[in-house]
C-alpha cells in the first residue's frame, strides 16, 4: 500500500517553513504543529486519502492523481509505503506495520509550485453599504480574462462525480432518479419514472463533497446532492444575498500609472502600522511632495499607497509604493518623477517630515528622524495589472455581514459560464455587517424611556461602529 499527501509552505507569519522533528516543513496551513503534540509522520501520511493497493505479487507502478491544490503555492509532497498485511480476526491485536522509516519518508520529497493566484490566508475586508473592491492578487499566469465568484458555501474544489455505478446502473453521473431499487435506471436523455425528492445526485469520492454521505442501500459508496448544482450558471446558486451582479466580481479597468519603491529605515514599525493617525501624517507629506514634483496636473489625492512592512534581523523596515494615474502621459510624468527623484525630491519629502511632530513620534533614528534608504527607478505600469483586482461596481450595496468563498476561475481555460468554473478557492471575504438574522429581527422600545439594543447580530464589528434609529418611512 503506498500513500502520497501534499503540505502547503506557509507563508504567515514567518517568511520561511516552519519545521519540525514528527512533520515536514510546512505543515497543513491551518495548524501550527509544534514537537511533541504533532501526528507521527508514519501516522499522517496513512491517514492521507491518497492512497494506492498493489496488489500483483513483487509490486508495481501507482500513480496518484493528488487533488487540486491551492493556486500559486509551494507544496512538499512526501510518500510512504508499507507491506500489506492479513486480516485479523475481531478483537485480536494486529501485528505491527512493516513500513518506510521516516528518513526513507523523507527522501521521497518532491517539490511543486501550483500556477494561478496564490491564496490570502488573511483574506480580503469589504463594509457593507459601500463599494467592494478585492486587489493585489498574487499569482502566475493571471489575465484580465478571469473572474471571481463570491459564495456563501465552499468552492467546488474537487467535488465531482467519480463515473461508478452501483448495482442499479445509478449515480454514475447526475440524474434526480429515486435511489428506491423498484426504480429502474432511465436511458441517456430519458426522464426517470419516479425522481428523488432531493433533486440531482451522483456518487463522489470520499472527502471530496463537503455534504457527501453514505448510500442507505450502498454503504461503501458516497453520494452528493450539491455536486449537481455545480453544473448551473454562475450566481444565482451560489446564495451572495445582496452582492450585484449576483456576486460575479468582474476585473476592475487598468490604466498607465507610473509607480516608484521608496524604502525607508529607522520607523517604529507597530506604531505606525496600527495608528491610522501616524500612517495618515505620513502618507499626508508624501502625497504633498508629489502633487509639488508633478506639478498642477495632479492633485494629492489622486495618488495610491501601498505600505509593506518587514524586518531584517533586527532591523524594521518601510516599503511605500506610490502609484501616480498618468494615462497617456505615462513616459512624460514618468520622466518628471525621475527627474525629481534623482535630485530634489528626497530632500523635499524629509524636509516636509521634520516639521510635523505627530510624525517624529514614528521615527526612532538620531534626533527623532528617518531614513529614506532609496528610491527606485520610477517605471510604467498598467494599474491595477490585469488579473489582480476585481470589484462588484463602483455603486454601494449591502450585503449581510459574513464570511464568504471567493472561487477563482481561469478565464483562458475555461468560459467561466458554471459554478463549476469556479473551483479553486483564493481566501475569503469579510464583509462588515449586521448578519442575516439581525437584518430580519426587530427591536421594540418605548418613547420616553431609555432605548437599547443588546447582543447586536454584526460581523467583523469595531469599535467605530454606530448604530442609528431611522423611521420606517419614505423619509427613513
Amino acid at each position: 500500500a503506498a500513500h502520497c499527501a501534499a503540505f502547503r509552505w506557509s507563508d504567515k507569519p514567518m517568511s520561511r517553513r516552519p519545521t519540525t522533528d514528527l512533520i515536514p516543513s510546512g505543515a497543513k496551513p491551518l495548524e501550527a504543529p509544534r514537537v511533541g503534540n504533532g501526528l507521527d509522520l508514519q501516522m499522517l501520511l496513512f491517514e492521507s486519502p491518497y492512497r494506492f493497493l498493489i496488489q500483483a505479487p513483487g509490486g508495481g507502478v501507482a500513480v496518484f492523481d493528488i487533488a487540486p491544490l491551492a493556486t500559486g503555492s509551494w507544496f512538499d509532497v512526501y510518500c510512504y509505503a508499507e507491506e500489506l498485511m492479513e486480516d485479523v480476526p475481531a478483537g485480536a491485536e494486529p501485528p505491527p506495520r512493516q513500513g518506510m522509516t521516516p528518513e526513507a519518508i523523507r527522501k521521497t520529497l518532491l517539490q511543486i509550485k501550483t500556477s494561478g493566484p496564490s491564496f490570502e490566508e488573511g483574506g480580503w475586508h469589504c463594509v457593507a453599504g459601500r463599494p467592494c473592491n478585492i486587489s493585489g492578487l498574487q499569482g502566475i499566469g493571471l489575465t484580465g480574462e478571469d473572474r471571481v465568484l463570491v459564495r456563501l458555501d465552499p468552492c467546488p474544489g474537487i467535488c465531482q462525480c467519480n463515473g461508478k455505478e452501483d448495482a442499479y446502473r445509478k449515480g454514475g453521473q447526475c440524474s434526480p432518479v429515486s435511489q428506491d431499487p423498484a426504480v429502474i435506471a432511465p436511458l441517456p436523455g430519458e426522464r426517470p419514472d419516479r425522481q428523488d425528492p432531493l433533486g440531482e445526485w451522483c456518487y463522489v469520492d470520499a472527502g471530496s463533497c463537503a455534504d457527501g454521505v453514505k448510500s442507505k442501500l450502498f454503504p461503501t459508496m458516497i453520494l452528493s446532492y450539491k455536486v449537481c448544482s455545480f453544473n448551473m450558471p454562475a450566481g444565482p446558486w451560489s446564495q451572495p444575498q445582496g452582492f450585484p451582479q449576483q456576486g460575479l466580481a468582474m476585473p476592475l479597468t487598468p490604466s498607465n500609472s507610473v509607480k516608484l519603491t521608496m524604502h525607508w529605515l529607522d520607523l517604529d514599525c507597530p506604531r505606525l502600522t496600527w495608528w491610522p493617525v501616524y500612517v495618515g501624517a505620513f502618507e499626508l507629506n508624501l502625497r504633498q511632495a508629489f502633487a509639488v514634483a508633478l506639478g498642477t496636473h495632479y492633485e494629492p489625492e489622486d495618488l495610491s499607497f501601498e505600505y509593506t512592512v518587514g524586518t531584517n534581523y533586527a532591523e524594521c523596515f518601510v516599503q511605500t509604493t506610490i502609484a501616480v494615474p498618468v494615462g497617456v502621459n505615462a513616459f512624460d510624468s514618468r520622466n518628471n518623477v525621475r527627474r525629481a527623484a534623482a535630485s530634489w525630491l528626497p530632500e523635499d519629502i524629509l524636509r516636509r517630515m521634520k516639521t510635523v511632530s505627530l510624525i517624529r513620534n514614528v521615527f526612532v533614528g538620531y534626533d527623532h528622524s528617518v531614513t529614506l534608504k532609496s528610491i527606485s527607478e520610477a517605471r510604467v505600469e498598467l494599474d491595477p495589472i490585469p488579473g489582480t483586482a476585481f470589484g462588484w461596481g463602483r455603486e454601494t450595496f449591502v450585503a449581510p455581514g459574513n464570511a464568504y468563498h471567493l472561487c477563482y476561475c481561469n478565464g483562458t481555460e475555461s468560459s467561466c459560464i458554471t459554478e463549476r468554473a469556479y473551483r479553486l478557492e483564493i481566501g475569503m471575504l469579510h464583509m462588515s455587517g449586521p448578519t442575516v438574522a439581525q437584518a430580519a429581527s426587530t427591536a421594540t422600545c418605548i418613547g420616553g424611556l431609555p432605548c437599547e439594543v443588546a447582543q447586536l447580530g454584526h460581523y467583523a464589528a469595531v469599535n467605530g461602529s454606530r448604530l442609528v434609529g431611522l423611521p420606517g418611512s419614505v423619509a427613513g
